[in-house]
């Protein structure tokens, strides 16, 4: 076991015991505990003759920290700051220094709005994923304890509520959003429709960072979108236009999407039509 002044990690048992003079391993919901205690324990548990275990195999060691602020506004911050903090990680100690009551602020409203999703899904009796599980017990944790898988989480969260917020303002923005059901036997629709541009979003997870572009198509009031890698080449053409024109005439296959009950079309093989701008395309 390690210490620093603003965490403390723990390796829990069985495997891992706590080791030196007066050492304490600390979890949710229990007190300290003298080390021989636990080393006592896992040669317990490690013995073959114990009736309650068969196997240590059968159990799961996890490291455990224990913070002297909330995991979530130190993301808040890191993501605020950015690179020009010098941060290396979410528990880095500039993160403890510079942590504001802002930053914990817009944690708990992080949280407050993912907690009432969460709510709405199961009312709807609708099946959380992983993530979403892992989600849940993250944003209901009311300790300052936490298991070194959730780090991760933790540090995409702000950018996944930013971007969730903002699309939000695209659902609700509109007076009446055409909802269709999704269907994997839907044809793709192939043909040009005249949109009218409403919000460029920024979408980032680990894996991807892409612009997505929303456009409603006022006859019916569905939405669309069209989605670019952040680093083409051509962006600042297409961004000109998505920010000037009133409305633009896309040819594409327009592939029928849910996100969220939010339903609208994701459109590929796209390229403007002649008729309105010379079929200008970016490869997506």
């Amino acid at each position: 076991m390690s210490y620093n002044k603003n965490y403390t990690k723990t390796s829990s048992y069985p495997n891992n015991p706590p080791s030196g003079a007066g050492a304490q391993l600390k979890m949710p919901g229990t007190i300290g505990y003298p080390t021989n205690y636990f080393q006592n324990l896992n040669a317990t548990i490690s013995s073959s003759t114990t009736p309650w275990v068969p196997s240590i195999d059968n159990i799961k060691s996890y490291e455990v920290y224990e913070l002297r602020e909330d995991l979530l506004a130190l993301s808040v911050t890191w993501n605020r700051l950015g690179s020009t903090c010098g941060a290396s990680g979410v528990t880095d100690e500039i993160l403890f220094k510079l942590v504001s009551d802002e930053d914990r602020t817009t944690a708990n409203i992080i949280r407050e709005y993912y907690s009432k999703k969460i709510m709405l899904w199961n009312l709807k009796g609708r099946s959380l994923t992983r993530f979403r599980t892992d989600l849940n017990t993250f944003i209901h944790n009311t300790t300052k304890i936490y298991t070194a898988s959730v780090f991760g989480l933790a540090y995409w969260l702000p950018k996944f509520y930013k971007y969730d917020t903002e699309l939000d303002t695209i659902r609700f923005g509109l007076p009446q959003v055409e909802y269709f059901e999704k269907s994997v036997t839907m044809e793709p629709i192939i043909g040009v429709k005249s949109l009218r541009p409403l919000k460029k979003l920024y979408k980032e997870t680990k894996h991807l960072k892409r612009a997505e572009y929303w456009f409603v198509e006022e006859s019916t009031n569905v939405l669309s979108v069209i989605s670019i890698e952040s680093n083409n080449p051509l962006m600042h053409i297409w961004e000109c236009m998505f920010n000037t024109m009133p409305k633009i005439d896309i040819y594409g296959t327009y592939i029928c999407r849910e996100k969220d009950e939010l339903s609208f079309y994701g459109i590929l093989k796209w390229k403007l039509d002649s008729l309105n701008c010379h079929s200008f395309h970016i490869t997506t």
